[in-house]
C-alpha cells in the first residue's frame, strides 16, 4: 500500500512538471510577437518577419525605452552584422556593415526616417548621416536591414537599410514624457503627443527634445 501511495505521489509530481515546463513563458510570447511583426524596411510588399526572406532586425518603442540609447549609432550596437563605433558621441559615429571594406561613417549604409533618406550620402567628411537625425520618444520602432534587398530600394547601401519609424496619432488622445538629469549639468526632455484632430479621418502626433549640455 505504502508503495502504491509512492508511485501515485511521484506521477502526480511528473504531471505537475510537465504542464509547469509547457506554460509560456514572457520571453516566449516577445518572441511570438516580434516574428510576427509586419515589417516594410526592403519589401515591395509590407510583409510578417517570418515571411520575410531578408535578414532584418526590429525594435520596439518600449525596447528602444528600455535601452535609453544617448544615440541612434549606441542603438544600432544591438543590431548583428553592424560593427559600431561610437567614439563621437551623440553624433558623427561609424557603422561597418559585415562583409564589407568601408571607410568609416555610414558610408554603404543609408539612415531613413519613414522610409526616406535622411541624408542622402551617408559618409560624406564631417556630415556622416546620424548628424541629421536623433532618437527620441517619436519613434515607433526601429527595422534594420542588413545587405539582401536594400541595394535595390535605396542608393548607395549594399550593407543595408536603417529605417526608423515614427509614431502615428490614433482616435485616443495620449502622449509621454521623459525627463533625464545627469553630471555635468547635462538635462534632457522628450514630449510626445499624439491624438485625432477629425476622429477617423484625420490624425496628428507630435514631438521632439530639448538638452541642455
Amino acid at each position: 500500500m505504502k508503495k502504491k501511495s509512492i508511485f501515485l505521489l511521484a506521477g502526480i509530481a511528473t504531471l505537475y512538471f510537465n504542464n509547469a515546463y509547457a506554460q509560456e513563458t514572457p520571453q516566449d510570447s516577445t518572441r511570438s510577437a516580434s516574428i510576427e511583426q509586419v515589417v516594410i524596411t526592403g519589401n515591395s510588399n509590407p510583409k510578417k518577419k517570418i515571411e520575410s526572406s531578408t535578414a532584418i532586425s526590429t525594435f520596439s518603442a518600449k525596447e528602444i525605452q528600455k535601452q535609453n540609447p544617448i544615440s541612434a549609432a549606441a542603438l544600432l550596437q544591438r543590431v548583428p552584422g553592424f560593427a559600431v563605433e561610437t567614439s563621437g558621441g551623440e553624433v558623427g559615429n561609424n557603422l561597418f556593415a559585415r562583409g564589407i571594406p568601408s571607410a568609416g561613417a555610414y558610408e554603404f549604409v543609408q539612415v531613413q526616417e519613414d522610409g526616406l533618406p535622411v541624408f542622402e550620402d551617408g559618409a560624406l567628411q564631417f556630415a556622416n548621416a546620424d548628424n541629421f537625425f536623433r532618437v527620441d520618444n517619436s519613434v515607433s520602432r526601429l527595422e534594420a536591414l542588413r545587405g539582401g534587398s536594400g541595394s535595390i530600394f535605396a542608393t548607395n547601401s549594399p550593407g543595408g537599410l536603417i529605417n526608423f519609424i515614427t509614431k502615428e496619432g490614433s482616435n485616443d488622445f495620449r502622449g509621454t514624457a521623459k525627463l533625464e538629469t545627469s553630471t555635468y549639468g547635462l538635462m534632457r526632455t522628450d514630449v510626445n503627443l499624439g491624438g485625432a484632430l477629425v476622429k477617423d479621418k484625420l490624425f496628428f502626433n507630435v514631438g521632439g527634445f530639448y538638452r541642455n549640455r
